[in-house]
Order: structure tokens, then sequence, then C-alpha cells
């Protein structure tokens, strides 16, 4: 690029042409840097750019450093539409102290965030004791994954409406205890829920038990690991895509009568896995995980636009 940055001040020597741009502009420009703290240094540039960084209405940080002094200089009126955050293993400092960190940047997001909020802890860093999801009521999509650390959630308000505006729930890599998680996914607390993702979820409770009820959810993905068999019940009125992935799944009863989609993972037992309200037909059918088709449920979804079948194949010697 042919333009300076700098001169502005004095501070350098050409024609400052990216300076004259108007602050949406420069808005744009640093939001595709994709760290929110290489943007921060650019207040050193001159006076023109000393607060453009701190309008941004998407903020990324990849490194533990610094995250908790930009996240404060921030500026307060500006509403957040992405809070992406990515922690890696560090050593534990005064400033950033990994067991406290997480909950802080989920507390900030809590009050900023109008959008969508990314956390990734890498798998080697220091073992946090809980990590807590706060209300979030303006966050349109959350994506936690966690490397096996223990999720618990704020509590919610009697009246509901804790993730008002909430469409897209992901949690991957995590411990969970499920009473508090079939609240949060609940119709009173995200009443407009649309996709549900919970990959490599482990459920801490004893009795190995998960009723998932939602008015509006339309799209569940689920591989949930139980120390026991899961028990898993579904009540899903527009529920259309279905992916219960789980290799202990004993029993199961799922309410759906808009079920399009279906992607089963192991052993069908029909005595034991109740689809109910579906129709026979299926938009897409995909069977895998076993070493056999599944008649059963083939014959529970004879008609099926898209089939797909897995079989795995073991060679004997």
């Amino acid at each position: 690029m042919a333009a300076t940055v700098g001169g502005s001040d004095g501070g350098g020597g050409g024609m400052d042409r990216i300076s004259s741009l108007p602050d949406d502009l420069l808005h744009v420009i640093l939001v595709h840097l994709h760290d929110t703290a290489a943007a921060a240094r650019t207040s050193v540039l001159s006076r023109r750019w000393r607060h453009v960084w701190a309008h941004l209405p998407e903020l990324s940080f990849h490194l533990n450093r610094d995250v908790d002094a930009a996240l404060a200089a921030h500026a307060a009126g500006t509403p957040v539409s992405l809070l992406e955050i990515g922690l890696p293993t560090w050593k534990p400092t005064r400033a950033a102290d990994p067991r406290v960190l997480p909950n802080r940047l989920l507390q900030f997001a809590s009050r900023r965030v109008a959008g969508e909020i990314r956390l990734a802890l890498h798998p080697s860093m220091h073992r946090v004791d809980e990590i807590v999801l706060p209300t979030c009521g303006r966050a349109t999509a959350i994506k936690l994954s966690i490397c096996r650390h223990t999720l618990r959630f704020q509590q919610p308000h009697p009246g509901g409406g804790a993730f008002a505006a909430l469409a897209t729930l992901r949690i991957e890599n995590a411990y969970v205890y499920g009473g508090e998680l079939e609240d949060v996914v609940s119709s009173r607390c995200c009443p407009r829920l649309k996709e549900l993702f919970l990959e490599q979820v482990t459920l801490m409770d004893q009795d190995h038990w998960l009723s998932l009820r939602s008015d509006s959810v339309e799209r569940l993905e689920m591989a949930v690991n139980v120390y026991a068999h899961l028990r898993l019940q579904v009540i899903a009125p527009e529920l259309r895509i279905l992916s219960p992935r789980s290799r202990t799944l004993a029993d199961c009863h799922i309410v759906t009568p808009k079920l399009s989609e279906l992607y089963w993972r192991g052993r069908y037992d029909p005595v034991r896995h109740h689809i109910r309200e579906a129709g026979s037909h299926l938009r897409r059918l995909e069977i895998g995980g076993t070493d056999s088709v599944e008649p059963m449920l083939m014959r529970r979804f004879n008609t099926a636009h898209k089939l797909r079948v897995t079989i795995i194949v073991t060679q004997v010697r």
C-alpha cells in the first residue's frame, strides 16, 4: 500500500491517507487483522489512531497477554458483535491468572456482547476449577470449547429469558451437569434457540439421565459420554435434524413430529429406542458405526430421499 501512516502528527514523512478515512472504514481494516492486541498497538501511530481500536465491533484475542487491559480499555458504549478468545497455556501472573481469566472474559461477554461469543481453551492450559457461563441476554451464538473443564451455568432469573436472543449453542469437550444443561436450553431460558451442538460432552450426574425440552430447537447434534449407560429424552416439536451419537445410548424417548433428517450411530433397538410422532418418511437417513445394516431402523423409516449406510468390516485372519 502506497499510503503511509503516522505523518499527520509529524511522526512520519509522507501524506497519511489512511488516517483521513472515516472511523467506520478504519474499523473494517483493523477487524481484518483478526487480532485485537495488534489493533490496539496502532494507537501509538498518532493521536488520530489513539482510540480508533477501542470502538471495534469485533474483538479477537489469541494470546493471553494484555487481554484484561484491552477489554478494560475498550469503549464502554460500543456494542460488541463478536468476542473471540483462544487461550493457550501460560504461566500464571498477577495480571492474568489462568484460574480466573476465562470467567472474567465471560462476565465481560455477558455485559457487552450483542452477537457471537467464542471461547477456546488450549488442552495444556492450567486447570480451572470451574468455568461459569453467565446469563447473556443479547448473545445470538455461543461456542465454548473448554478442553475437558467443568462447565457450570449461572442460575437464570426466575422470570426466564436468560438467553433471550440465543439461536446457536455449541459446547465441546466439557464436563456438565445434566440438570443445569436442561434448564439452560429450555424454552424458558432460550426461547429462540434453533441449533444445539453437544460435542464430546460428559455428564456428571449420577443417574446418567438427560432430558432436553425445547419448543424452538430445529437441529440437535450430540455426542454425550457418561460413565455408564445414557438415558435420553428429547421433546422438541420443531426438531428437523437429529444426530444422537453416543456409544452408550441405552434408552431414548424422542418426540419430534417434524423430523426430516436422522443421523444414527450405533445399534438401534426398537424396544429401548423410541422415536415418537415422526412419520415413516425422511429427507435424509444416515446409519453408521455398526458391523451390519440396521433393518429395524430402516423399517421404522421405510422411505428416504437420501440413504447412506456405513458398515464396519473387521478382517478375520
